[in-house]
């Protein structure tokens, strides 16, 4: 799936650009205009709040819950999957990114909004978003761990 790799690799770039999250909806209120057609699209939202073996971190599961409000209020997005703490493991994030991606139609958006944390993976070659049951050690934040440029599921 190349424009899933594309998405995910849109998102890390992303979130290290400033200049973008300007333009990123005001989650601290409910959605209160509309922010575009979103009737092709369909999401999958990720919130850990509460790992296993790592720091936890609060605010994610409220956090999530505002961008499913957003997707759903705001963009009328008619499929947004939630994906919440337990079942944030790397193997709950393919099945949900494979679901998901299913359900956008031509000329949509698949979202993927990811609130957890992430690593580097073995040998610095590529980033992960961390699974909830991912211990602190670089071997298992390497097999737990959503790869970013990760090109099949």
């Amino acid at each position: 799936m190349r424009t899933w790799k594309l998405l995910i690799g849109s998102i890390a770039a992303m979130l290290c650009t400033p200049a973008l999250a300007a333009d990123w909806p005001d989650l601290s209120r409910a959605p209160s205009v509309s922010a575009g057609d979103g009737s092709k699209d369909a999401a999958l939202v990720i919130g850990v709040e509460r790992y296993a073996f790592t720091q936890q971190l609060p605010g994610a599961h409220s956090n999530a819950l505002a961008w499913m409000s957003w997707l759903k209020e705001a963009r009328k997005v008619p499929m947004v999957k939630p994906l919440l703490n337990d079942d944030a493991t790397k193997e709950g994030m393919l099945e949900a990114v494979s679901q998901v991606a299913a359900r956008v139609k031509p000329g949509g958006r698949l979202w993927i909004v990811y609130i957890g944390h992430g690593a580097p993976q073995e040998g610095g070659t590529d980033g992960l978003l961390v699974g909830v049951d991912a211990q602190q050690t670089a071997s298992s934040l390497d097999h737990l761990g959503f790869r970013l440029a990760r090109s099949t599921p």
